[in-house]
């Protein structure tokens, strides 16, 4: 009997960053250390990619699979179709990674990602945007106003190569960022080095570079989990992400609705972009409530964000029943 049932979005990211940036160095490390995932990446050109010939199974003209289950294909013209059929097909990726050109506005991608998210093919996760910190520097104002107009727009901005510029020139470029960009999370990498878990927000094994890459490491980030036995309300998980986004770049979670049990909501914030949706009729999860928070940062404010927990939890208790007022008449 065939399956009707809707498959799952799949989840993409994007990446985008002036020429030089780290875009190639970044998709290195997802195909080389894929870690069990299966990723498809869409770049403008294969000769930049690093490619581990000893994973190399099959070369054609627009695509180069891997025995690890990851594929690199050509951005072109049929990109859109090329997804939604991606999605369709039994043996799907885990995530999709987009490259956009060096030299153009990664936004022109918006239409194309707007009618796959529409059709229910993809979940745009991420969109993140490499600066060349080493570089920025020497750019010229027209090129500066472009960097930081296209960051603006993004989730995540990665201020990579870090480390050939002063800790006081970073602490600079980390501080112009905060405000020019206010709406995105900026973190400071070296050769593009980000957890996976910070791009789809679905990997519990972040990669990791062999002993012998040196500086190759991840920045750091922490996890939170959260779980509930009693059912939310729309408006109540409103303000717990509200509470949730001061402490976490990433947060996924499923809550069983107090308004109708049967109904199951959906949770997916990057950065200040929130959304929340219905998962599909039947679902039922383990417990009524289930969130997972990814932060950007070696530790956890976590005094601060469990006062806020519990300030949180006291405004879900039922208001106690007003005792009968006595008349005084038997």
């Amino acid at each position: 009997m065939a399956d009707n049932k809707r498959p799952t979005p799949i989840p993409l990211a994007t990446v985008g960053g002036f020429l030089g940036s780290g875009k190639t160095t970044l998709i290195n490390h997802l195909l080389n250390q894929a870690n069990g995932r299966r990723y498809v990446v869409f770049v403008n050109d294969f000769g930049a990619i690093n490619i581990d010939l000893q994973l190399v199974e099959t070369i054609e003209d627009d695509r180069i699979s891997f025995s690890n289950g990851c594929v690199c294909c050509t951005l072109n013209d049929e990109f859109v179709g090329s997804v939604a059929e991606m999605s369709k097909r039994q043996d799907r990726p885990d995530a999709i990674l987009i490259e956009a050109s060096g030299v153009a506005d990664p936004r022109a991608l918006e239409a194309s990602l707007s009618a796959l998210e529409a059709s229910n093919h993809v979940r745009l996760e991420t969109a993140l945007y490499i600066v060349d910190a080493g570089c920025f520097g020497q750019r010229d104002y027209a090129e500066v106003e472009m960097l930081i107009d296209h960051a603006a727009t993004s989730d995540l901005v990665l201020l990579n190569k870090s480390d050939l510029v002063s800790e006081q020139a970073l602490d600079g470029l980390l501080q112009e960022f905060s405000v020019a960009a206010p709406y995105a999370a900026t973190l400071a990498t070296v050769q593009s080095c980000v957890s996976p878990a910070l791009l789809f927000g679905n990997s519990d094994r972040p990669t990791r570079p062999e002993a012998k890459a040196g500086p190759h490491r991840h920045p750091d980030y922490h996890h939170w989990h959260y779980s509930g036995r009693d059912p939310m309300t729309r408006d109540a998980l409103v303000e717990l992400t509200k509470i949730l986004q001061q402490h976490f770049f990433r947060i996924k979670g499923i809550v069983q609705s107090a308004a109708d049990p049967t109904i199951w909501l959906s949770l997916q914030v990057v950065g200040t972009r929130a959304v929340i949706g219905q998962l599909p009729q039947g679902f039922t999860g383990k417990d009524a409530v289930e969130i997972v928070g990814i932060g950007i940062g070696p530790k956890m404010r976590r005094v601060e964000l469990d006062r806020s927990m519990a300030a949180f939890e006291e405004t879900l208790k039922p208001t106690p029943a007003l005792p009968a007022m006595f008349t005084g008449k038997t």
